[in-house]
């Protein structure tokens, strides 16, 4: 695995946040009485294996305001987890390979985006183990974990669709300008 080859894979991440974020869109934005109760998904490397969604289930649920807005709310979540864990691993893998590790270990958002990555691989809850709590306080930018917010559902306030976006620029500029 070379830089080159990890910026590639980041950027992958980010444009299939941005996908993601643009099924946020369809789902705030879509008439669903307009929606086609079916669709077919081809593999585009082997055609022959498709499926056929039941859009029927999503038609409903994009009815009601406050089902829409569960089914958002939970779309939301999945991307930003997805992103997050993918450009925190994808950026660990690499300094484990390259022994570079310990230098990533010393970022300004090591300590923060680990302990983010937990919660949102769990149940995304803010649960301190032994080490974080020796950790804490731990600040990226204006935003902060502290020991009070053990237990509790990670908020908006410390990561949000926007700030995902700037964290993940970080991110891939050090790994730009900082890895070898």
């Amino acid at each position: 695995m070379n830089k080159e080859y990890v910026l590639g894979l980041l950027r992958t991440t980010l444009n299939n946040y941005v996908v993601g974020c643009l099924s946020g869109y369809f789902i705030t934005h879509i008439d669903p009485f307009n929606l086609t109760e079916t669709i077919e998904m081809r593999n585009q490397n082997a055609p022959e294996v498709f499926i056929i969604l039941d859009l029927k289930p999503i038609k409903e649920l994009l009815q009601f305001p406050d089902k829409r807005s569960k089914l958002l709310n939970e779309h939301m979540k999945s991307i930003l987890r997805s992103f997050v864990k993918d450009m925190f691993e994808i950026v660990k893998l690499y300094t484990k390979e390259t022994k570079q590790f310990n230098k990533m270990k010393k970022a300004n958002w090591y300590d923060f985006v680990r302990i983010i990555r937990n919660c949102l691989a769990h149940d995304f809850k803010l649960r301190f183990n032994n080490h974080d709590k020796k950790t804490l306080p731990v600040k990226w930018r204006d935003k902060e974990i502290t020991l009070t917010i053990n237990n509790q559902l990670l908020n908006v306030q410390i990561l949000n669709e926007a700030n995902a976006i700037e964290l993940y620029s970080e991110i891939f500029a050090y790994v730009e300008t900082e890895l070898s």
